[in-house]
């Protein structure tokens, strides 16, 4: 008889002992997903209708075919889906991982519920101020961001063909592309779900690159990595002094104007974010959290 689909996740996860491991993954929609693509590991995406990753390890899976393999964990980035048993992880009886990057502003109330709710799960927060804002919640860690080498194999570039690439798809953002085409300035937005190699030519061609939502953190990082300009809100935290801050679309034509002449320094730029956001350590804990949490055994 056929063991069902949450009996042979739990037997795999304790007998695997090999470190390549199956893992069902919710997108973040953002450049966060290319850098954890980079972990050895398969990521399956269930519930997929618009994403399209041409990456090797990343697996679109229709529902169907759900139940042919079998799953070690979870990675999510919404900690609220967890409150209820209403998530993958139940259905799987996979244990789960939660990556906290930004935070809402709870009530005290409400962020305790939270807390006492997702006690079981394991949480990675990607700065120390978004694991104080949620009160340091049990079982929980906070790795700070890396950000993976944006540079193209080609030599670093000193000047760039094209002018602005827009990271986000928000209705802000698509005023602002309108603004910019008015003025005779070349703006494009960047397909997120390319592969990362084809992202890396696609940021070598731009000077600027502008986000105006609340993942601006790594996707400007990521940028400024390879050698762009980023461009945010001004209502945004500064995290980076290679990233711009602004309160309106003639905020963003001025500062661009006022670049016209200015050559970047690509190398300067690649090594800060190189010295303040190391990959390497970022994925190494990474790699360590997950491997420990995948043999831990479900708990709802």
């Amino acid at each position: 008889m056929q063991l069902s689909f949450s009996a042979s996740n739990i037997i795999s996860n304790v007998i695997n002992r090999s470190d390549t491991l199956n893992i069902v993954y919710e997108p973040k929609n953002s450049l966060i997903d290319h850098t954890l693509f980079t972990l050895p590991y398969n990521f399956y995406l269930f519930n997929n209708n618009r994403l399209n990753f041409s990456t090797d390890n990343v697996i679109d899976l229709p529902e169907r075919f759900y139940g042919t393999n079998s799953y070690n964990i979870l990675l999510s980035h919404s900690l609220e889906k967890f409150t209820n048993n209403n998530n993958i992880s139940a259905l799987c009886h996979i244990p789960a991982i939660v990556f906290i990057d930004e935070t809402r502003p709870y009530k005290k109330e409400d962020r305790y519920i939270i807390n006492e709710k997702t006690k079981q799960i394991t949480k990675i927060f990607l700065s120390q101020e978004s694991f104080e804002v949620m009160g340091k919640p049990s079982k929980s860690f906070v790795v700070p961001i890396g950000i993976p080498s944006m540079v193209s194999s080609l030599p670093p570039r000193t000047d760039h063909q094209k002018k602005v690439l827009l990271l986000d798809n928000s209705n802000m953002s698509q005023q602002i592309k309108k603004v910019l085409h008015s003025r005779q300035i070349t703006c494009d937005t960047l397909p997120m779900h390319s592969n990362i190699e084809t992202i890396k030519n696609i940021f070598a061609q731009y000077k600027f690159c502008i986000d105006l939502t609340n993942q601006y953190r790594y996707n400007l990082l990521t940028a400024v990595s390879a050698g762009c300009v980023g461009i945010t809100l001004k209502q945004n935290p500064e995290i980076c002094p290679y990233i711009h801050h602004v309160d309106n679309s003639e905020d963003i034509l001025s500062f661009i104007s006022s670049q016209e002449e200015v050559v970047t320094n690509t190398i300067d730029m690649q090594q800060y974010i190189n010295k303040h956001y190391p990959y390497e350590t970022f994925i190494k804990q990474l790699k360590s959290i997950i491997n420990t949490t995948s043999k831990e055994v479900f708990l709802q």
